[in-house]
C-alpha cells in the first residue's frame, strides 16, 4: 500500500500547488527526463529569443531540475547552450551555481564558463574559471589519495575525477602532464568503473601517446570493456566502450591494432549508426588501412550527421585531392534508428 500512499501524497500536493508538470516529469525514466531537459532547453531559447523573459526563467529553471539542480546540471545545460550557439545564455545558466561552497561546483561547470567567456571576450570570468577550475582540480587529485566515505560518495568522486581530465586537457589550461596523472590516480582508485577506466584509456592515448601509455590505454580499455559485459551495463554503455577501444587501438597504429579497430568500429556503427563520434572513427580507421574510398564515403556520412564539423571538412577535402572517389551520393545512414549516444 506504501506506493499508493506516497503517489496519492504527491498527487494532492501537485493539486495544491497547480504544478502538475513537475509530478509528470518524476514519473519519467531518467532517459527521457533528460530528452524533456533537453525540450525544456529548446523552449528556453525560443523564449529568449521572442523577448519573453518570464518563460525564459521557468524554461531553464525546468531544465536544470530535469538534469538533477545540481552544479553538474547546469553544467551540461550551459554545454547546450554553448552548443546551440548561445553563450550569453550558458552564462545564465551557470551563474547561480558561483554561490555554492566551492567543492560542490564540478570543473565541468568552469569549462563551461571559460568556454562561453572566450565567445563573450569577457576576460574577468575567463580568468575567475580558470582559477577557480584548477583549484576544483587539484581539490579532486587530493581527495583521491583518501577513501570515500561510501558508495555514493566514491561514485561523485569519481565523475568529478573524469571532469577535472577534461578540464586539464580543455583550451582553459591544457595541462595534459597533470591530466595524466589525475587520470593514474583514477585508474586505481576506480578499478572495476568501466567508464572511468575507459575515460582514462582516452587519457593515456590522446594526451601522451608515448608507446608505453599506449599500451596501457589498450589495456584499460580492456577491462573497461570486460568489467561493463560482467556486470550486466546496459547497450548504450558497452557500445560507447567498445568505440573507445577501437579508437585507442586505431591511435595505437600496429597492423594488428587497425584490424582490431576496424573489427569494434564496424560493431558500433551497425549498433548505433547515428553516431558521428563512431563513425568519424571509422573513417579514420578506412583512412589508416589505405581504404580511401570506404573513408571519403564515411566521412560523408559523418558530414550528413554533423555538417559544421571542419575537421572532417579538412580531412574529406584532403583525401579527394588524394584521387579517392566515393561510391556515390550518401543517404542518412539509418532513417529510422535513433542514436544511443546522441552524437
Amino acid at each position: 500500500m506504501r506506493p499508493i500512499f506516497v503517489f496519492s501524497a504527491m498527487a494532492s500536493a501537485v493539486i495544491l500547488s497547480g504544478c502538475s508538470p513537475v509530478i509528470s516529469d518524476t514519473l519519467l525514466s531518467p532517459a527521457e527526463r533528460q530528452e524533456r531537459s533537453i525540450e525544456h532547453a529548446r523552449a528556453a531559447v525560443k523564449a529568449q529569443k521572442s523577448g519573453n523573459l518570464a518563460n525564459l526563467k521557468s524554461e531553464l529553471d525546468a531544465a536544470v531540475v530535469g538534469r538533477g539542480g545540481d552544479a553538474r546540471a547546469r553544467a551540461d545545460i550551459g554545454q547546450l547552450m554553448l552548443d546551440f550557439g548561445r553563450p550569453d545564455m550558458a552564462i545564465q545558466v551557470i551563474e547561480p551555481a558561483y554561490k555554492l561552497p566551492a567543492l560542490k561546483i564540478t570543473p565541468a561547470l568552469w569549462n563551461v564558463a571559460f568556454s562561453a567567456a572566450t565567445k563573450l571576450d569577457d576576460k574577468a570570468l575567463a580568468v575567475k574559471a580558470k582559477t577557480n577550475g584548477l583549484a576544483s582540480a587539484e581539490a579532486i587529485n587530493l581527495a583521491l589519495d583518501r577513501p570515500a566515505a561510501g558508495d555514493r560518495d566514491k561514485a561523485v568522486l569519481i565523475l568529478n575525477s573524469l571532469d577535472a581530465i577534461d578540464f586539464l586537457q580543455s583550451k582553459a589550461v591544457d595541462r595534459p602532464a597533470d591530466a595524466i596523472k589525475l587520470a593514474e590516480k583514477l585508474a586505481g582508485y576506480a578499478k572495476q568503473s568501466p567508464l572511468a577506466l575507459s575515460r582514462c584509456a582516452l587519457a593515456y592515448a590522446e594526451l601522451s601517446g608515448s608507446p608505453k601509455d599506449l599500451d596501457k590505454a589498450i589495456t584499460l580499455a580492456e577491462d573497461a570493456l570486460l568489467f561493463a559485459r560482467e556486470q550486466g551495463s546496459i547497450a548504450a554503455v558497452v557500445v560507447r566502450l567498445k568505440d573507445t577501444l577501437g579508437w585507442v587501438h586505431l591511435l595505437r597504429g600496429k597492423p594488428q591494432d587497425l584490424s582490431a579497430a576496424r573489427l569494434f568500429l564496424r560493431e558500433v556503427v551497425d549498433e548505433n549508426p547515428d553516431s558521428a563520434t563512431s563513425r568519424y572513427h571509422l573513417a579514420r580507421t578506412w583512412e589508416a588501412l589505405g581504404l580511401l574510398d570506404r573513408a571519403i564515403t564515411e566521412y560523408q556520412r559523418v558530414l550528413f550527421l554533423r555538417p559544421d564539423d571542419s575537421e572532417t571538412k579538412q580531412r574529406l577535402k584532403v583525401l579527394k585531392t588524394l584521387g579517392g572517389e566515393s561510391s556515390g551520393p550518401v543517404k542518412s545512414p539509418s532513417p529510422t534508428t535513433k542514436g544511443q549516444f546522441g552524437q
